[in-house]
């Protein structure tokens, strides 16, 4: 008689320990399927792009960025900075990004835009001479800027993906021109003699050089220095 209380009394222990292990692994399972769809559905935030598909945006703000004087001068600087949010199948997502400057001289009181009306994405910009560390900030002669004025591979959105133009100004927003178009990256550049600011880039699968005059920022020479070798995809090996 006692046994079959003690056998009764083990049933029902691992009864309940089979119910708890049971309810602690549904627990787990509705905690991670909320965490995931939670992660899937959540708002996502991305920089340096533009959604060009007007169907798809649910909402576009402009801001100006704070004042930054401008290195060497009196002049101010602020960025345009577009957000915009937009739905997709899973979610929504929210982008920024810089598709401005506007400058003011304090001493004028003149206010300009970098590039008046435009609506395209500036994803870069590079100060030459560029700032060194460790030593006295000197004034920069000119910025070059990566603008990308159209969505070139057809995704509806303006990104570094797409091929960029390239225009220089100085470094107070004056002088602005557009000196390369159709371009795929972006490699760099350096002043030559303090007259002629020489920039490499990649376009057609090709490294190239264009030379611009300065202050005047007119293109006085372009070249190829050499292809750009292209990695064809991965085949797997037959048996």
């Amino acid at each position: 008689m006692g046994g079959k209380r003690f056998f009764a009394w083990v049933w029902r222990i691992n009864s309940l320990i089979v119910f708890a292990a049971g309810l602690a692994a549904i627990v787990v399972l509705i905690f991670a399927s909320v965490s995931i769809f939670k992660e899937v559905t959540r708002t996502r935030h991305v920089r340096g792009v533009v959604n060009v598909a007007e169907d798809q945006v649910e909402g576009s703000v402009a801001s100006l960025g704070a004042f930054i004087e401008v290195e060497g001068t009196e002049v101010l600087r602020a960025s345009l900075d577009v957000h915009q949010e937009y739905a997709q199948s899973y979610g929504s997502k929210e982008a920024s990004s810089i598709r401005n400057y506007l400058y003011f001289d304090p001493t004028s009181q003149e206010s300009y835009w970098l590039i008046p009306d435009y609506r395209g994405l500036i994803v870069g910009e590079n100060e030459y001479p560029p700032p060194q560390n460790g030593e006295a900030n000197a004034s920069p002669q000119v910025v070059v800027y990566e603008l990308v004025d159209s969505d070139s591979n057809q995704d509806k959105r303006l990104t570094a993906e797409d091929t960029k133009t390239i225009a220089v100004a100085s470094p107070t927003g004056k002088n602005f021109a557009r000196v390369l178009s159709n371009v795929e990256e972006y490699k760099g550049g350096r002043i030559v003699n303090g007259t002629h600011l020489v920039i490499l880039y990649t376009s057609g699968a090709a490294l190239r050089a264009a030379e611009i005059e300065l202050p005047s920022n007119k293109l006085t020479r372009e070249s190829i220095l050499t292809a750009v070798p292209i990695e064809a995809p991965l085949r797997a090996s037959s048996p």
